[in-house]
């Protein structure tokens, strides 16, 4: 497992782990499956900025 590299990629990490369990919540609980799409939607975008971010420091590490 890679440990994270800065403060600001675990609180990207661990707001798409809130994110992901809101969605389950809204399915179950409210079952309404459009917020449910809503969330995974924002989902997608929090993972793709924790990848870049990840990406971005691995590159500067490597240059440094």
């Amino acid at each position: 497992m890679l440990k994270p590299l800065n403060v600001w990629e675990v609180l990207m990490w661990g707001s798409l782990a809130v994110i992901l369990v809101c969605a389950v919540i809204t399915v179950a609980v409210q079952r309404d499956p459009i917020g449910a799409w809503a969330t995974l939607m924002s989902a997608m975008v929090v993972l793709l900025a924790a990848v870049g971010e990840r990406r971005r420091l691995r590159r500067r590490a490597g240059q440094g």
